[in-house]
């Protein structure tokens, strides 16, 4: 703790910063805390006098004396100084008609420590007085960009259904936020839509989106309506061709749920077998073992991955094959028998003539060279 407090001499005000943000996460250490902070009330810089307001906030809210300190600062020169020395000595348990105001209007202000530490506030107001917070955050998302509307969408996603009639203004942030706003729009309308009616229409967009993490959160998002998944095959299918390789298997693995329902993906999928990462390779053949009745491209392709070179990749058709030829076996056991006569490991031959076996085939005795 120590070099912590001496480093507040630091020269640097970015690392005096730092370090006042750090000091006000140790709620043990407080009563060591809080009269350092309340010194570095008086620091040169508005950033530091900042952090150190909001520090206080987390440790100090019931301490005379961190109270009696930030009211003899309550002129600060600062405006978000000012701000964020009301929202701390204003906020308590039971929340008035102007301490919600003032919570909106820090939600809103620019600064980001501000709206976040405003919007943690407001979460549990939000949840205690839904309809009365509620307008209010709407007009933020229409009014605020930033962090106070990336702070907005965090205390609507918490409200769950109680924000359900913000939804089709969430949606419409969308299209204008940046990266990290999208992702949060995508949280919000996953956490709060229970049917999909907006949340589905925004998560189609997403995947199409040109961030890599906007596509992955959306990706994320699809399996809390898997239940409408036919709506996703297409826009799943585009996203089998995505260059990120981990993109590529969560969309494989949606579609690989779906079974037959996926047939449409059937191209897409059949690519996959070939793809440079062996996890997207391997969860690409399992998924056209689960296309029954089996389909012509599937097999054509599984007769071919049973003679990769790769040990794993003949494992995983083998098993494919075996699900397959529980419908069709007369299309699965010539092609188990001509990779029988090829394959020199003796594991894998093993796994070749039990799954036969379990066909219906027993396989004709190896015969020895004399």
């Amino acid at each position: 703790m120590q070099p912590l407090i001496k480093a507040l001499k630091d020269p640097d005000w970015k690392v005096r910063n730092a370090v006042v943000k750090s000091l006000g996460r140790f709620n043990k250490h407080k009563q060591q805390i809080i009269p350092v902070l309340i010194h570095t009330l008086a620091d040169g810089r508005a950033e530091v006098r900042r952090s150190t307001v909001l520090a206080l906030g987390r440790l100090g809210r019931k301490s005379p004396e961190a109270s009696t300190a930030l009211e003899k600062h309550a002129g600060d020169d600062d405006p978000i100084v000012r701000l964020n020395i009301k929202l701390v000595l204003g906020s308590s348990d039971r929340m008035d008609e102007a301490g919600t105001s003032l919570l909106l209007e820090a939600i809103a202000c620019n600064d980001e420590d501000t709206s976040a530490f405003a919007a943690d506030l407001m979460r549990s107001e939000s949840l205690k007085n839904p309809q009365k917070v509620l307008p209010k955050l709407e007009a933020i998302l229409e009014n605020s960009r930033g962090s106070g509307t990336l702070n907005v969408l965090k205390v609507l996603r918490r409200m769950r259904e109680s924000a359900e009639p913000a939804l089709p203004k969430i949606a419409l942030v969308y299209p204008k936020a940046d990266p990290k706003g999208r992702i949060e729009v995508l949280r919000a309308v996953s956490a709060i839509d229970l049917k999909g009616d907006h949340a589905i229409p925004v998560i189609i967009q997403a995947l199409a989106d040109g961030d890599r993490a906007v596509r992955r959160e959306a990706l994320m998002s699809v399996h809390r309506y898997r239940n409408r998944g036919h709506l996703f095959v297409e826009p799943l299918s585009r996203e089998l061709a995505d260059g990120d390789a981990e993109n590529r298997r969560i969309a494989l693995s949606h579609l690989r749920g779906m079974g037959s329902n996926a047939s449409a993906a059937l191209p897409q999928i059949v690519r996959l077998a070939d793809d440079p990462d062996l996890t997207v390779r391997t969860l690409a053949i399992n998924t056209l073992g689960r296309f029954n009745p089996p389909k012509e491209d599937a097999i054509r392709t599984l007769s071919r991955t049973i003679a990769d070179v790769n040990e794993r990749v003949r494992r995983v058709t083998i098993a494919a094959l075996k699900q397959l030829g529980m419908e069709c076996p007369d299309m699965v056991i010539p092609i188990l028998e001509s990779a029988l006569k090829k394959e020199k490991d003796a594991s894998i031959r093993e796994s070749i003539i039990a799954t036969l076996e379990i066909l219906g085939k027993r396989p004709e005795p190896t015969k020895k060279n004399s």
